[in-house]
């Protein structure tokens, strides 16, 4: 640029700022609320994170595999609404963000804790079913964080469904699950990387909420680079539930929540992983199904393949009242156009007069162990 150049481009902002065409900038996000670290202004965001597509990409601005455009946003996408006196902390952040070799399935993780009171000893880490997202299930996040827990939603690869890939192949579901879990090449059925397997993403969540949610106890989870299973409740939808109930297989948690799971049949017979001995305490599994879910008879069977027990001892949650009767397998009938979704999923589950889930009494039961 010539100096005439300059001088002219000088006189031109002058008479803008002058004149006032020039707005005020945004003024930079603040720090998270109650945080003295003056680096988190450029971390934590106020606002929704299901809407704000200043933190980070929504569909149309990703390819078709949902990979976010090169943009840089990842890299500091992590968005915190602050907690109420009704509400938890919430805070929404990219996968990518946590771990670069992150690189499909990459929706934002969902994590809710209450900022009040003592620190969580209890995560609550919910899977959601086939095509399904974290924020799919925010209704029982919270309701686990208001019990005094912390709470997170997980992103994993969950498409397609584990039953279209099996079919009737019995041992094909234990091998699909796994490798989904920890990456390991088990199949050639599915091609998950050790990066991208839920493993991998729960670690590096916690360790990424660690770093910037300090002060919630977050990295208590996570010990020796593995995930503290004993102190984690699993929980999951439909295909995920079907993991959650792998992960009580392999790991002592701290209790199995399965909704509208487990699904895996083959040849009208649970698969052959179901019937095999658990790591996890059978009376530390709780299971919520719809009578009316198309996948209603498959799921009761895989409830007792699992050693929860027979039909007779389901109890129906639309007829019995808190504690009902002690019961871990939990059914119900109200009307439903999505039977398989309402039992956990938002925009499915019904709500009473006030706006909260009916479910919410069922799930504190089945969280509060």
């Amino acid at each position: 640029m010539s100096l005439q150049s300059l001088r002219s481009w000088l006189a031109l902002c002058l008479f803008a700022l002058w004149t006032g065409c020039i707005v005020n900038p945004v003024p930079t996000p603040g720090p998270y609320e109650g945080s003295t670290d003056p680096t988190k202004q450029d971390v934590f965001y106020g606002g929704d994170a299901a809407t704000d597509a200043s933190v980070y990409p929504d569909t149309t601005s990703s390819d078709a595999t949902g990979q976010p455009d090169s943009d840089g946003a990842e890299d500091n996408a992590f968005d915190v609404t602050p907690a109420t006196a009704s509400d938890p902390l919430i805070a929404s952040f990219l996968p990518k963000a946590t771990d670069p070799a992150i690189d499909t399935a990459l929706l934002p993780h969902v994590a809710m804790v209450k900022t009040s009171g003592l620190l969580p000893d209890r995560l609550l880490v919910h899977l959601a079913g086939t095509g399904g997202d974290p924020a799919g299930s925010r209704l029982l996040l919270r309701e686990a964080a208001l019990l005094g827990h912390a709470a997170l939603g997980l992103e994993y690869p969950n498409t397609p469904a584990v039953a279209t890939i099996c079919g009737d192949s019995t041992y094909c579901y234990e091998s699909v699950r796994m490798e989904i879990l920890d990456g390991v090449d088990r199949t050639d059925k599915v091609a998950i990387t050790p990066a991208n397997s839920i493993r991998n993403r729960l670690v590096k969540a916690l360790q990424f909420l660690d770093k910037h949610d300090p002060g919630h106890g977050w990295g208590a989870f996570v010990v020796n680079g593995e995930p503290k299973w004993s102190a984690i409740l699993i929980s999951g939808h439909s295909q995920g539930g079907g993991h959650t109930a792998m992960i009580g297989k392999l790991h002592e948690t701290a209790g199995v929540l399965l909704f509208a799971s487990v699904v895996d049949t083959a040849n009208g017979q649970p698969a052959m992983w179901v019937t095999s001995s658990h790591a996890t305490p059978l009376d530390r599994y709780f299971a919520l199904a719809h009578t009316k879910d198309p996948l209603f008879a498959a799921i009761s069977n895989n409830w007792t393949a699992l050693g929860m027990g027979g039909n007779s001892q389901h109890i129906d949650v639309d007829k019995t009242a808190p504690p009902y009767l002690s019961a871990r397998m939990l059914v119900t009938s109200l009307p439903s156009d999505h039977p398989h979704l309402a039992v956990v999923v938002d925009d499915s589950t019904p709500l009473d007069d006030e706006g909260e889930p009916v479910y919410a009494p069922v799930w504190r039961h089945m969280i509060g162990l």
